[in-house]
């Protein structure tokens, strides 16, 4: 827990160079894992940074588009509204008229997020309610702000069970689009003293700009013989009845993986029906009984801007 009062510290100086640069207003939310999938903490070493040394753009990469999702940095834009939440200290007040700060008040942030539809939005908030989330922040000049811990720049922690995604529907007169109010309290160890930023010049990326959120897509297999397989690739956007169709997939992004024979499988065609959307996969023989899936190529399930982790999940068994 956060230290409530520290009387081994000594003031320090006030003073600023005219040149100290501005913050900026939070852009974009960045919702980390607090452990990676081996069990370290996830963040972003600064100690390298220097005046003509910056954080190289594939530091990002790794972790914006990381196909494990435990490592996963996952970008929210579409913020129209931001709004910080600081609830006063937790005061006792004596008879003699002295004050003992008992804990922080709660921190947090409260946003208005645009989206067509923010039951779907809402659902994948809710989910990561009871995990064991941190938040980061890009700002409108492109600066990362998160908490200091060493030499590493990480996310917030998010108090666990804080995360609310209120669904606010269109209204009948339509002056309200459809939104989704989204509130977080950071965890009280995560105190306002902790936070600091990289800097956007010290970044050979530009994080407004480079890095959108993913779109996650499955799969629904119609057929799959020895030699070709017929498959739709839908988003998780849409009516039920009829999803959103994923167009225009080639060979260089997708393959075949044989989970029997533990073998990816390269198609010698892809092609997809304009009208109903499936795509038709043809490939060298298989035996039948084998279980084979959809994933993107080389085991890479990030392709542009899609992630097909779910599509790994769906089989279908050759007949």
């Amino acid at each position: 827990m956060a230290s409530i009062c520290s009387c081994s510290g000594a003031l320090a100086n006030f003073g600023i160079q005219n040149c100290d640069p501005a913050l900026g207003n939070p852009a974009k939310l960045v919702l980390i894992p607090r452990e990676k999938d081996d069990g370290t903490l996830s963040g972003v070493d600064t100690a390298s940074v220097g005046y003509g040394t910056q954080l190289p753009q594939a530091t990002f990469d790794a972790a914006f588009n990381a196909q494990l999702q435990n490592d996963r940095w996952f970008i929210i834009d579409r913020i129209k509204g931001f709004e910080p939440i600081s609830a006063d200290d937790d005061v006792a007040e004596w008879k003699d008229g002295t004050k003992t700060k008992l804990r922080d008040g709660m921190r947090g942030v409260k946003m208005t997020i645009y989206v067509n539809n923010p039951y779907s939005w809402a659902r994948k908030f809710n989910k990561v309610r009871c995990s064991n989330m941190t938040a980061m922040w890009i700002s409108d000049n492109g600066s990362l702000l998160g908490e200091a811990d060493g030499t590493y720049l990480r996310g917030r922690r998010i108090s666990e069970g804080s995360i609310s995604a209120k669904v606010i529907p269109q209204n009948s007169d339509d002056k309200i689009a459809p939104n989704i109010e989204l509130t977080i309290d950071y965890d009280r160890q995560s105190g306002d003293e902790k936070v600091d930023y990289i800097d956007a010049s010290d970044m050979d990326v530009d994080l407004l700009t480079t890095y959108n959120p993913l779109i996650d897509v499955d799969i629904e297999f119609a057929t799959s013989t020895q030699t070709s397989a017929t498959f739709e690739i839908f988003e998780e956007v849409g009516g039920m009845g009829r999803r959103l169709s994923v167009d225009g997939m080639t060979t260089a992004e997708l393959e075949i993986y044989n989970e029997t024979d533990s073998a990816a499988i390269t198609p010698s065609g892809l092609t997809q029906d304009a009208t109903t959307k499936v795509y038709t996969a043809t490939y060298a023989s298989q035996d039948v009984s084998d279980v084979i899936h959809v994933r993107g190529v080389s085991g890479n399930n990030v392709q542009g801007s899609l992630d097909f982790k779910l599509a790994t999940a769906t089989n279908a068994t050759i007949v």
